[in-house]
C-alpha cells in the first residue's frame, strides 16, 4: 500500500465471546482510539462465504445466469440471488465455490476464475465474500441441498437482468456487489 495508517489504528484491550451463533459468533470488545477514547465494540466472527456466476442457456436459446430463488428468514420474503455459501474451515473460497454450485444447482465445471472479494460490512464483520464466475457448466443432477434449504432454480435472461437490480426479490446487496464485479471483468475481457 505504500502509505501508513497506523495513526488510525485502535488497540484492543480485551475480547470476550458472548455467544456461538451457529453462522457466526458474537463478541464484545473493549478498544482504545488513538485519542485514547475508549469504547465497545460489538463484533461478529463469521466464516468467509462465495457467491458463483454462471451463465447457460435456456430452452429458447437465450443466455441466462443460473439464479436461485429462496426464503431469507432476515427478511421473511422470498430471494432471487446467484448460488452462495459458506466456506468450510480450512477450504478455499475456490473449492467452497464449487462445491456451493454443485449443491444448490446441480451443475459442473472445472473452469472457475475469481472475479474479486469484498468485506460485506467492516464495521462489524471479519468475513470475506469471494464472487466467482463459472464458465461452460454442465448439468449432471445431483443437487445436494442443506437440511434448512428449499430452492428453486432459476434461469434469468442475461439481456433483461439489469433492470431487475435492486427490485423486488433481487434485493440481496452480496449479489449486486458479485453482478458489479462479473461487469468489471466483462470490460476487462472485452479488452
Amino acid at each position: 500500500m505504500g502509505k501508513s495508517y497506523q495513526h488510525l489504528l485502535w488497540e484492543e484491550i480485551s475480547r470476550e465471546k458472548v455467544q456461538d451463533c451457529k453462522i457466526f459468533d458474537y463478541y464484545k470488545a473493549k478498544r482504545v482510539s488513538p485519542s485514547g477514547y475508549h469504547s465497545d465494540i460489538t463484533l461478529l466472527d463469521s466464516p468467509n462465504s462465495v457467491t458463483v456466476i454462471s451463465i447457460v442457456e435456456n430452452d429458447e436459446g437465450e443466455e441466462c445466469f443460473l439464479m436461485v430463488r429462496q426464503f431469507r428468514h432476515g427478511t421473511s420474503e422470498v430471494t432471487l440471488e446467484f448460488p452462495a455459501g459458506l466456506v468450510d474451515a480450512g477450504e478455499e473460497p475456490k473449492v467452497a465455490a464449487l462445491r456451493e454450485f454443485a449443491e444448490e444447482t446441480g451443475y459442473f465445471s472445472d473452469s472457475i476464475v475469481e472475479l474479486g472479494h469484498v468485506c460485506p460490512n467492516p464495521a462489524y464483520l471479519n468475513n470475506f465474500n469471494y464472487t466467482f464466475l463459472i464458465k461452460k457448466p454442465e448439468y449432471r443432477g445431483l443437487e445436494k441441498f442443506d437440511s434448512g434449504e428449499f430452492l428453486e432454480l432459476v434461469k434469468y435472461p442475461v439481456k433483461d437482468f439489469d433492470r431487475l437490480v435492486g427490485e423486488g426479490e433481487f434485493a440481496n446487496g452480496m449479489m449486486m456487489i458479485s453482478y458489479l464485479f462479473y461487469l468489471k471483468w466483462l470490460r476487462g475481457a472485452s479488452k
